[in-house]
């Protein structure tokens, strides 16, 4: 008795029943009992309705990585390790500058101080008068001294009078709403 066809692809009854196109092939894998029980079981886990649906999918996601050269897994660690090391020496080097800069504006450093300069001389006192007028020595002095006036007032050194400002407690100078 002759030999059957072992061509699966040679019943070509097979794509009606399964409910594919007709220009679709079989492609059989040969594999282990354990391998294709994974498969199953992760077909059904990603929401196919079958391994050979599932298969496919996944091969040609590794065909989209191989295709655009994109790297595994073990690249990958590798590039967060290089990413994590270059953020930490990012933080360190805006460490070292806050505290260079104590986080306000340096008015020693050159670029600040080329603010304030022009093609004509100018004396140290107008060169003051402008920085000062400019504002930036508000923030660079303003929370210290209100931070030391509210200290001072915590104890009972400085008194307070809104529309006022500021005084010594010790009862010498104007008061709000008395005689001067």
């Amino acid at each position: 008795m002759p030999q059957g066809n072992n061509d699966p692809d040679s019943d070509s009854g097979w794509q009606a029943q399964t409910n594919v196109a007709n220009d679709t092939v079989r492609v059989p894998i040969v594999c282990k009992e354990h391998d294709r029980e994974t498969w199953d079981q992760e077909a059904t886990d990603q929401g196919y309705r079958n391994r050979s649906r599932y298969l496919y999918h996944l091969i040609q996601e590794a065909r989209a990585y191989r295709d655009n050269e994109i790297r595994g897994p073990a690249h990958a660690e590798q590039r967060i390790q290089e990413l994590q090391s270059e953020v930490e020496q990012l933080r360190s080097q805006l460490e070292q500058e806050r505290k260079k800069s104590g986080g306000r504006p340096a008015i020693d450093d050159i670029d600040f101080l080329e603010r304030f300069l022009a093609d004509n001389y100018k004396s140290l006192e107008q060169i003051l008068q402008e920085i000062v007028e400019s504002g930036v020595l508000n923030d660079l002095i303003r929370k210290r001294v209100e931070d030391q006036l509210y200290f001072m007032a915590s104890r009972d050194e400085v008194a307070f009078e809104r529309g006022w400002g500021w005084k010594l407690a010790d009862g010498s100078g104007d008061t709000p709403g008395g005689d001067r």
